[in-house]
């Protein structure tokens, strides 16, 4: 993160995002509808062209598996969203547990 050309803390968004790419389960009926999707991603930076998504939680959790399976579906969110920001890219996701002082990539 310190060697980063780019890097933006609390980065807000809002995009429009096919409703079939945020649930998969959703049938063809869904296929023309949209949403709008608004949030604020902690922390984002960039790696030459690899873009990365960080997010820090302060969770009481036992371990890094517990987050991963609380908060992927969101950082997937946010790979859409600020790949649509940025341009789509090569994206790499972390969860930075402040509880534990240790972090998961996705």
């Amino acid at each position: 993160m310190a060697a980063a050309v780019e890097i933006y803390h609390e980065r807000e968004f809002m995009v429009e995002l096919a409703a079939t790419e945020l649930d998969g389960t959703l049938g063809d009926e869904f296929a023309n509808e949209t949403v709008v999707v608004q949030g604020a991603v902690d922390c984002v930076f960039f790696e030459g062209d690899k873009m990365v998504i960080v997010d820090y939680k302060t969770d009481r959790v036992k371990d890094l598996d517990e987050l991963r399976r609380k908060y992927e579906i969101q950082l997937k969110v946010y790979e859409k969203a600020l790949n649509q920001v940025f341009g789509k890219r090569e994206t790499e996701l972390i969860i930075y547990s402040f509880r534990l002082s240790d972090q998961i990539v996705l």
